[in-house]
């Protein structure tokens, strides 16, 4: 085991990492690259190697980089592959100054280039499928052939499904207000069915669910329309989806829109209420010309049931009063409250309210008096 001393640094090789000693790396080659002597350590504590290129030119590489390939020469190999790669494709098809090749471009390396910020949305997890056209990376002019020219100058290559890749029948020239129709969204969680959510029904008597048609126009939600059966939700939405381009989640139901159910007409239990937030039926029962509350229920038979019976209700009688004084005198009152309010008293006049009775305090100013509803 040789060891030697470089600038304070232990070179061996078999170097103790303990200790801060560096592997020995003079007279290596590494792809284009031969390992002239370390030169020093950077602020990482990584052997910093000064090495000579093929070409001539020297360069200083750190150890790991040799030993893992990531550097083989100076840069020169990547200059030449890169010059290379721009003048097959600018003498190969002639499709470098086409006004859309731009976009060409950013679509090839929107996929392509693992580097890319996007690439999180354009791998096998989200798109089904190849991701592009292998004789599109290998011919611009095979894409031109399938995408057409440009429209406008403010317009960019579009997949018309985003579920899948760039393949042929799924790209077109679209502006961004269109991508914006065609973003990738999820499906409603309730129905299943894109665009169309339910709205439950309330407890008024002519409630019931329905389907709401919605959909995206310049960045504001719309409602495309209120539909009892779902199969017209679904035709509104696909006709919505056709005429803006955007792509089906959905087949459409056979056959034009079909009639509505009517629920204006009189309910058959016009006194039961669902209740969709305490989940129970609300009964009542009109009598007398209004409506009087009976109890609630769990289930719709136990209300049509409960409706059946009527209801124990504190009837107020609030016909006039006679009183007659002890001297035989007769006083008429319009109601009890009346007798209440003129003589400032609290007095329970009647007793029941079938008999009557007299007051037997001394100290009430109706002793001795007594008192009888007048016959309506």
């Amino acid at each position: 085991m040789s060891k030697r001393l470089v600038h304070g640094v232990v070179v061996s090789t078999k170097p103790n990492r303990v200790r801060g000693e560096v592997e020995e790396l003079r007279g290596r080659h590494f792809g284009h690259l031969l390992v002239i002597d370390f030169d020093h350590k950077d602020k990482q504590g990584r052997a910093v190697w000064q090495c000579l290129c093929d070409c001539g030119k020297t360069c200083y590489e750190r150890a790991n980089h040799l030993k893992s390939g990531a550097v083989v020469s100076c840069g020169h190999v990547n200059r030449e592959k890169t010059a290379k790669h721009l003048h097959n494709i600018a003498t190969r098809h002639g499709a470098s100054h086409e006004p859309w090749y731009p976009n060409y471009m950013d679509m090839a390396t929107r996929v392509m280039n693992p580097n890319q910020i996007d690439k999180q949305f354009y791998n096998q997890n989200r798109i089904k499928g190849k991701l592009i056209e292998q004789s599109w990376l290998e011919n611009p002019w095979e894409f031109y052939k399938e995408i057409g020219d440009k429209p406008e100058q403010n317009y960019t290559i579009d997949r018309i499904n985003p579920e899948l890749g760039y393949v042929k029948g799924n790209v077109r020239w679209a502006s961004k207000t269109l991508q914006a129709l065609n973003r990738r969204k999820y499906r409603n969680s309730h129905n299943k069915y894109r665009g169309i959510i339910t709205e439950h029904a309330g407890v008024n008597r002519r409630a019931h669910d329905k389907y709401v048609a919605r959909g995206t126009i310049h960045g504001k939600a719309k409602r495309l329309g209120n539909f009892y059966l779902l199969r017209n939700a679904m035709r509104c939405r696909y006709d919505f989806e056709t005429k803006y381009h955007i792509y089906h989640t959905f087949e459409r139901p056979a056959g034009n829109y079909e009639p509505e159910p009517d629920y204006t007409k009189q309910n058959p239990h016009p006194f039961i209420r669902w209740n969709p937030e305490r989940k129970y039926y609300r009964v009542t029962r009109k009598i007398d010309g209004r409506e009087v509350y009976v109890g609630s229920a769990k289930t719709l038979d136990e209300a049509i049931e409960m409706q059946k019976y009527k209801p124990i209700t504190k009837q107020r009688n609030h016909s006039k009063v006679i009183a007659i004084d002890p001297k035989g005198n007769k006083h008429v009152f319009a109601s009890i409250t009346a007798i209440r309010k003129q003589y400032h008293t609290s007095a329970h006049i009647f007793r029941g309210q079938e008999t009557e009775t007299h007051i037997t305090s001394k100290r009430s100013p109706f002793y001795g008096w007594t008192f009888q509803r007048a016959s309506k």
